[in-house]
């Protein structure tokens, strides 16, 4: 029939026959729910990677903003290497003096190998000069970063243990090699031990209240400051486009697709073949109500919202974007009650459900309540 739902409505013509009606599966109402999520997720991705995020790196200037975080970069890490807590191979410089890791891997096997030749540790120095840590303060950390023992403290401060020192005497010959062994502990050394080392003496560097500001390493965090606002901002032009794509993406699946179709389904449904009808009435919802259902449909797909923009953004870092992290913890609160409301409730219905009064059942089963009711089939 060509009829419109409206239509369909007003002629209901009531069968005396009883028609036992049920609604779809748990399991089913489940799949449901996910085949949207996952549709409308990457329809955001979509949205993001081909219109949104273009578009709001030249709006929000973003090539500029990551050039003026690696400028604050580059003179931070000039602080360290000015101070000597950091050091870059020399004859490399055009290509590695401003890479953080190559100048780390650098510095770790050149500080091994002062420690080799008994020559000063440049990391006591600067725990115990510039930020005024103890001798039992500066043992106590050494410590808890070594775990294989590379240290001994016989003498108070930390000195490589004389097995280590033997182990590692290859190290200043070209022509002399490492065993397999002494491999596996260099790499323990370079690898894990110096980099854990590395990053508390940063973290002191950054906190230490005896780092005053007249002191030239006072700079390295006042650089810091202005790099995290960098940062931020870059996050900032994430998030927002983050926002317009899931926004714009919620709203064909939830709300266009559904107006559009005559039976008041999202792709999810057509693809499982079934359908959202009043609960008290058993038709299928009038377009002017349809709308309603979007703000629940809504909150109920944000648990993926995170991962909107994993392909520009790496995965570690998605999770320092605060405004989108607590939206998929909060929203996947909401998911979870849900599925306990689904589990327990003996029509199998969400909570979005059950606050719309609505319920999903087969095609078939509709067309057995419009055949009853004197119509040929549901309208699909």
């Amino acid at each position: 029939m060509n009829q419109t739902n409206e239509s369909q409505d007003e002629k209901i013509v009531v069968n005396p026959k009883y028609l036992d009606i049920s609604p779809i599966s748990k399991g089913k109402r489940m799949l449901v729910y996910l085949a949207d999520l996952f549709l409308s997720f990457i329809l955001a991705v979509g949205f993001f990677s081909v219109a949104v995020f273009p578009i709001s790196q030249v709006i929000g200037n973003y090539s500029g903003i990551i050039e003026e975080s690696n400028g604050y970069q580059q003179k931070m890490m000039d602080v360290l290497y000015d101070n000597d807590i950091l050091y870059y191979d020399k004859t490399k410089e055009d290509v590695s003096k401003y890479d953080f890791t190559s100048s780390l891997s650098y510095s770790a096997d050149l500080y091994l190998k002062d420690l080799v030749q008994d020559k000063e540790d440049w990391i006591v120095s600067f725990l115990r000069d510039d930020i005024s840590l103890s001798t039992d303060g500066i043992c106590s950390l050494y410590k808890e970063m070594d775990s294989w023992a590379f240290f001994s403290f016989e003498e108070g401060l930390p000195k490589l243990d004389a097995k280590y020192v033997e182990e590692f005497k290859p190290l200043l010959d070209e022509k002399d090699q490492l065993s397999s062994q002494e491999e596996k502990d260099y790499a323990r050394f370079v690898g894990t031990f110096f980099p854990n080392l590395y990053s508390l003496v940063i973290q002191r560097l950054e906190s230490s209240e005896e780092i005053a500001p007249d002191d030239p390493l006072y700079s390295y965090r006042l650089l810091l400051a202005e790099r995290k606002a960098c940062d931020q901002r870059q996050d900032n032009i994430v998030v927002y486009a983050t926002y317009v794509s899931y926004l714009l993406a919620t709203l064909v699946s939830f709300l266009l697709v559904p107006l559009l179709s005559r039976s008041d389904k999202t792709i999810g449904m057509m693809a499982l073949r079934v359908v959202r009808i009043d609960k008290d009435r058993l038709v299928i919802r009038p377009r002017k109500t349809r709308w309603l259902s979007f703000f629940f449909s809504f909150v109920f797909s944000l648990p993926l919202i995170l991962f909107v923009p994993i392909f520009y953004v790496p995965f570690g870092e998605l999770f320092s974007l605060p405004y989108l992290t607590y939206l998929t913890l909060i929203s996947f609160l909401f998911v979870l009650a849900s599925f306990f409301f689904v589990l327990f409730h003996p029509m199998h219905v969400s909570l979005s459900d059950f606050v719309s009064r609505t319920v999903l059942v087969t095609n078939e089963t509709m067309d057995e309540v419009y055949k009853a009711r004197g119509y040929l089939t549901c309208p699909k």
